[in-house]
């Protein structure tokens, strides 16, 4: 065993806080989001999706009411998910928070009955980090997508290791979306 606070070859460290923006995917990213639970975080999401079935089938228009129409479990879990973010999105909210590209974003937003990583509302814009959790369900993304779109909100999809290996270059290609 390694010395306190580190790890023998071949264990996974947990880290008890998100990583720095400079920071690599091999000493913080993966062992960051597995110490979240990744088990945890599926079960919470499939909870939230099963009970907000109830989204009337016209989505969207002027009311705030109906674009953030949800179940309280799907709000549960969006406020368990800006409690418990991935590395990815933590280090991207670092430089997207306190309107630092110009317009204001939220995190893990109710839209439309989704949940969006990040939203700007003056621009239309959805970015999503596209992580662990994204495997396997890419039909599903470009059918959300797709109503996003419907609806006037563009997605920008941003794969969760392009946030680790290069975040200025995230962060210009969102101010580029922002500004056209």
């Amino acid at each position: 065993m390694a010395g306190e606070g580190g790890a023998s070859e071949g264990e996974v460290m947990h880290l008890s806080t998100p990583p720095t923006v400079g920071s690599t995917v091999e000493n913080t990213g993966e062992a960051y989001a597995s110490s979240v639970g990744t088990e945890k975080r599926e079960q919470i999401r499939a909870e939230a999706v099963g009970r907000s079935r109830n989204v009337p089938g016209v989505l969207g228009g002027p009311n705030r009411a109906v674009r953030n129409q949800c179940s309280p479990a799907k709000k549960r879990f969006a406020k368990w998910l800006r409690k418990h973010p991935t590395a990815a999105e933590q280090a991207l909210w670092q430089c997207l928070k306190a309107r630092q590209l110009g317009p204001g974003f939220r995190r893990q937003s109710v839209l439309f009955g989704w949940i969006a990583d990040f939203y700007c509302p003056r621009c239309k814009l959805v970015v999503e980090v596209d992580g662990l959790s994204h495997i396997g369900r890419e039909r599903d993304d470009a059918k959300r997508d797709a109503i996003l779109l419907r609806h006037g909100y563009r997605t920008l999809r941003i794969p969760a290791v392009d946030v680790y290996r290069n975040l200025p270059a995230v962060v210009r290609r969102i101010a580029k979306a922002i500004d056209g």
